[in-house]
């Protein structure tokens, strides 16, 4: 009877792995295909059957370590893969991000360029119609200045022509205009005056007669007259329209005399 004792073989791959198996002397083995071997022979054909055994073995093991090599290889390959598409998400969506706040940045930046551009523009539109309504308005008002002056020369042009239209000829006043231009002062006002005290004395009656050239050449009324110096005058426009405008009835003063201030210009009336 075959024994089926297992001898157990230990044998150091060239991966340095230590590798333990069992070998059965069974059917498979050579001594069992050569019954005429001798005890030698039978021997050797054993030692090479369990030496084609465990090589056979180490080959399979060494495959399986091939295999596991290589599944952890894919594996980290596999990792790495992973781990770059990550980075390069990572990556793609933190510049998707920064161009967004750029953009957006630009974008308020041109918004608010095109706001203060508004601003800038109705400012501008602003100042411009108010310089256009001040200057139309003092436009107006030159205008308006213009014309009121320009009526109230008219009027007072009237008002002269109507005086000079309702007195006597002025020739028949010409000794009336020099009396008052060489007793009068400069000013419009002092003639005014002198005429009025003359036309005053006419109205009384006391001072030589009721008369203008009754009183003007009363003796002793007037020095002008008296040293004749009066009727060497040429009784100036504004004189005429002095005189004019009391013959029509104005009176400046009710004084009926008057005499020469200490200025040597003007008169004291009285």
């Amino acid at each position: 009877m075959k024994s089926n004792k297992k001898k157990i073989l230990t044998t150091i791959t060239a991966s340095g792995i230590l590798f333990s198996f069992a070998v059965t002397a069974g059917a498979t083995a050579l001594a069992d295909v050569m019954p005429s071997a001798t005890q030698t022979q039978t021997a050797t054909y054993k030692q090479a059957n369990e030496n084609h055994l465990v090589n056979n073995h180490i080959t399979e093991n060494q495959s399986v370590i091939n295999q596991a090599a290589a599944k952890e290889k894919l594996a980290k390959k596999a990792a790495e893969a992973q781990a770059a598409a990550e980075q390069a998400a990572a990556q793609q969506a933190a510049a998707e991000q920064a161009a967004a706040q750029q953009a957006a940045a630009e974008q308020a930046a041109a918004q608010q360029a095109a706001a203060e551009q508004a601003a800038a523009q109705q400012a501008a539109a602003e100042q411009a119609a108010a310089e256009q309504a001040a200057a139309e308005q003092a436009a107006a008002q030159q205008a308006a200045a213009e014309q009121a002056a320009a009526a109230q020369a008219a009027a007072e042009q009237a008002a002269a022509a109507q005086a000079a239209a309702t007195v006597p000829d002025v020739s028949s006043n010409y000794f009336f205009y020099q009396v008052v231009q060489a007793e009068a002062g400069p000013s419009y006002q002092e003639k005014l005056n002198v005429a009025s005290v003359i036309m005053n004395r006419v109205a009384s009656g006391a001072w030589g007669g009721t008369t203008i050239d009754a009183v003007l050449n009363a003796p002793g009324q007037f020095e002008a007259v008296s040293i004749g110096a009066a009727a060497a005058q040429t009784p100036s426009a504004e004189t005429i329209q002095a005189v004019n405008e009391v013959l029509n009835g104005t009176r400046t003063t009710s004084a009926q005399s008057f005499r020469a201030s200490g200025d040597g210009v003007t008169n004291v009336f009285f």
